[in-house]
């Protein structure tokens, strides 16, 4: 397998383009918006050998998730209904003038639940979650390729349309949304601490940062990971334990809608399970951390994550939703780069920390 070794591999081999505007990002954070359309697809091959005439593969109804009052307590109990089979798109063709209403529809057909976050995310007025993220984007291939990006990325505009420094939106899945508090960094007020800082634990060796290993590495920490906590210089990875439950509930979106265009995969893979088995792990580490290793620097992180029933309910909901789709794309050919990731998120020391959330909520 060959393994990224910096950013501009990925960028060179996701967006195939010699540049990228960053001029429309600034009323955003500079740093994780443009990371962001960098990490959630990263793969390389061949272009697929799907064309505009699509792929017919049943054409069964569809309804929303449902969920499990008692889920909280056993991650197996949570279910949402997905198609077995895979619904007709062959009556689609893509335009790039009017790459919403595709993407909308393709969603509709195969990943409900992605439909509603780019119609939520379009509501967000200063920025468009589509175009933003759709560049270069000229065939239905291509199209399909590019989906599970824009369903990310509009989920995340749907949580900023309607959360500010004090308070995170959490579109968790259909009927789970939650609105939690003090969960970003002390410097940005509230009242956990920046996740760079989780580059510092005994986890990080097992799978290092990029920057820092010439061999199998993890390429999403120089995304999410990034910075000094302590320059007083911003960088993404000076964000608090709600970014990490940010990104953790969209990799979930991520996933879901790539195992909704599974027949694409032809003769590539992407990182589809790698990223939400990824920040399942920084989930973990954090968690771990925050208990142990910085509670004296930092003594009221733990208890605003696992004291509060927000932010409890919040990670215990998402890590139930994420195993689900693990689950169910388990074995799907092109989902994933790196099947080693999975055994990080088993340790049974990391396991723990879920279950300790699990006896706070009086399992």
């Amino acid at each position: 397998m060959e393994y990224f070794q910096s950013l501009s591999d990925i960028a060179s081999c996701f967006f195939r383009t010699d540049s990228f505007d960053l001029g429309i990002l600034q009323h955003m954070t500079r740093n994780i918006l443009y990371f962001l359309v960098l990490m959630h697809l990263v793969s390389c091959g061949k272009d697929n050998d799907v064309d505009d005439s699509g792929n017919d593969n049943g054409n069964e109804n569809i309804s929303l998730p449902t969920i499990n009052e008692n889920v909280l307590c056993n991650e197996a109990l949570y279910s949402e209904p997905f198609p077995d089979s895979l619904l007709d798109i062959s009556d689609m063709s893509y335009s790039p003038s009017d790459a919403t209403a595709f993407y909308r529809e393709l969603s509709a057909r195969r990943y409900p639940f992605g439909a509603t976050l780019i119609d939520e995310g379009k509501l967000y007025t200063a920025q468009d979650c589509v175009g933003l993220f759709n560049s270069g984007v000229a065939r239905f291939d291509q199209a399909l390729g590019r989906v599970s990006t824009i369903v990310h990325e509009c989920g995340h505009f749907w949580s900023f349309r309607e959360e500010d420094f004090s308070n995170a939106l959490f579109n968790i899945a259909p009927g789970i949304t939650l609105t939690c508090q003090n969960g970003d960094s002390e410097d940005r007020f509230g009242k956990t601490f920046a996740k760079s800082l989780i580059r510092q634990d005994d986890e990080s060796a097992k799978r290092p940062p990029c920057d820092e290993s010439s061999g199998p590495c993890d390429f999403y920490a120089e995304v999410y990971l990034d910075g000094n906590a302590f320059d007083n210089s911003f960088e993404g990875g000076d964000q608090g334990f709600n970014m990490i439950v940010e990104e953790t509930i969209q990799y979930v979106n991520s996933l879901a809608s790539e195992y909704g265009v599974r027949d694409r995969f032809t003769n590539f893979s992407t990182s589809a399970r790698d990223g939400i088995l990824t920040h399942l792990w920084y989930m973990q580490r954090y968690l771990r951390m925050a208990r142990t290793t910085l509670a004296f620097d930092y003594p009221d992180a733990y208890a605003a994550i696992a004291e509060d029933e927000c932010y409890r309910h919040a990670i215990l909901n998402t890590w139930n939703r994420a195993w689900f789709y693990l689950n169910l794309s388990e074995g799907t050919p092109g989902l994933e780069l790196d099947a080693g990731l999975i055994d990080l998120v088993l340790q049974d020391h990391l396991l723990e920390e879920i279950d300790r959330l699990k006896e706070l909520e009086g399992c």
